[in-house]
């Protein structure tokens, strides 16, 4: 199975993005960077996937600034991306 990631398509300002993923390697560890132009934000969080493969990181990050952020997964083989377009609510 490929690499998957997982976030909300549209987040409220202020409100906390969660990043879940399926079909990484096993109990390995992995990178999420999340990045934005709007608040040139550059965050990074580290964790290690569960021996199903599956990466969680709960409510890790609560942008303020309206804008598209994108959120990037890396475990050393696989990189996927995806997009999280903050709205001013």
């Amino acid at each position: 199975m490929a690499a998957a990631l997982t976030v909300p398509s549209t987040l409220g300002r202020g409100s906390s993005l969660t990043v879940t993923g399926t079909g990484w390697a096993l109990t390995h560890a992995f990178t999420v960077r999340i990045t934005s132009i709007e608040e040139s934000a550059d965050v990074t969080f580290n964790g290690t996937t569960d021996g199903s493969g599956n990466l969680s990181l709960p409510g890790v990050f609560a942008p303020q600034v309206p804008g598209t952020y994108t959120v990037s997964a890396n475990d050393g083989t696989s990189t996927v991306n995806a997009t999280c377009t903050v709205s001013t609510s």
